[in-house]
C-alpha cells in the first residue's frame, strides 16, 4: 500500500516515475533497502511499529518527539502542497 502511495506522490507531485525492483512484494525494495528517494517517500516515513501498535516508542520519550516533530513537517508540507 505504501509503496503505490509513494509511486502516486512521486508522479503527481513531482513528475518522476519510479522504477521497480523485481521484489515479489514490494515494488522498490533493493537490496540495500528501499529504492525511492525519502522526499518521495513521506507517508513510509509517518509508519513506525512503535507508534503504529502504541502511539510512542515504550522507553524512548526523545525518539518519540523527533518523530512527532518530523511528521508535524510532514502534515505541514501536505497541506502546503494540496492548497
Amino acid at each position: 500500500m505504501y509503496c503505490g502511495m509513494a509511486e502516486e506522490i512521486a508522479l503527481d507531485q513531482h513528475g518522476i516515475t519510479l522504477t521497480r525492483t523485481s521484489h515479489p512484494t514490494l515494488r522498490f525494495m533493493g537490496p540495500n533497502g528501499c529504492t525511492v528517494e525519502p522526499h518521495l517517500r513521506p507517508l513510509c516515513t509517518l509508519h513506525t511499529c512503535a507508534v503504529n501498535s502504541h502511539g510512542f516508542k515504550p522507553g524512548d520519550p526523545e525518539w518519540t518527539k523527533r518523530y512527532f516533530d518530523l511528521r508535524e513537517k510532514i502534515d505541514l508540507t501536505f497541506l502546503k502542497e494540496s492548497e
